[in-house]
């Protein structure tokens, strides 16, 4: 098999491993064992990228990386970037570690960032150009998870709230001009009894 073919074969390996899992972690999880099962890879990690600029690690492979030289020095770049220490750095961001150890930093837009690490063999620039569209859809992948677990943890404290809050609550849904009371709370009930709709 031709280099081009191998390696569209594995960039489709991959690309069949990411997609929305249950969770967040769930969902980096199998795409990063995807990526470092292909391509050959020692460690790698997936990275939020927090309000104020900085990364927070969503998943590592191997679970203990830290200590791996390639992991650490990766690491170390992707907080200089953080930290405006390299300000103007763009992604990729290929470097060393230990001996013979090179990383590879790729944006995952909106998202945050995808950390890859060998020992041995780097990357051809062929790999790196060609995992673009493959970072694409991961970093949609963990964008939909991350929004969806920010609504489901919204909603449990709107629940909490609901249910322990001392005041009336109750909400409403508008039709035609109708609003009427979908929901309320045991304060609502005993403030104005048994209202079930109201007009506009």
């Amino acid at each position: 098999m031709s280099d081009r073919r191998q390696r569209i074969q594995l960039l489709h390996e991959i690309s069949l491993a990411i997609s929305p899992g249950e969770t967040l972690a769930a969902t980096a999880e199998t795409a990063l064992d995807a990526y470092l099962g292909k391509l050959n890879c020692t460690v790698g990690g997936v990275f939020s990228r927090r309000e104020d600029g900085s990364y927070e690690q969503v998943v590592t492979r191997p679970a203990a990386a830290v200590g791996d030289p390639v992991y650490d020095a990766a690491r170390t770049r992707l907080a200089e970037r953080a930290g405006g220490d390299a300000a103007g750095e763009s992604f990729p961001i290929v470097g060393e570690g230990g001996d013979d150890g090179h990383y590879y930093l790729f944006e995952l837009a909106e998202f945050g960032a995808l950390m890859l690490g060998t020992h041995g063999e780097p990357f051809s620039e062929a790999i790196i150009d060609n995992l673009g569209p493959l970072n694409e859809k991961l970093a949609t992948a963990c964008t939909a998870k991350a929004a969806e677990s920010t609504l489901r943890n919204e909603r449990r404290r709107f629940e909490a709230l609901f249910t322990t809050i001392q005041e009336p609550m109750a909400t409403v849904s508008v039709t035609d001009g109708t609003a009427t009371i979908t929901r309320r709370n045991e304060a609502f009930e005993t403030t104005f009894g048994d209202a079930t709709a109201m007009s506009e």
